[in-house]
């Protein structure tokens, strides 16, 4: 999760916001997780949580 909230942070560096640029990023390439018995798609607040914090490992959707 870092390395995507660092790449998508990279490529537009004309906006200022983490959370638009990831944004933008996850529109194109959804970001998926297994909780259990289903697929989710995670979200931008998500992927930014995950990414600070480093719990990859104990997803909770």
């Amino acid at each position: 999760m870092r390395q995507i909230a660092d790449y998508s942070c990279r490529l537009n560096v004309e906006e200022s916001s983490p959370e638009k640029k990831v944004e933008e990023f996850i529109s194109f390439l959804p970001v998926l997780a297994y909780d259990g018995s289903a697929m989710k798609q995670v979200d931008t607040g998500g992927i930014l949580d995950m990414a600070m914090s480093g719990t990859t490992a104990t997803l909770q959707i």
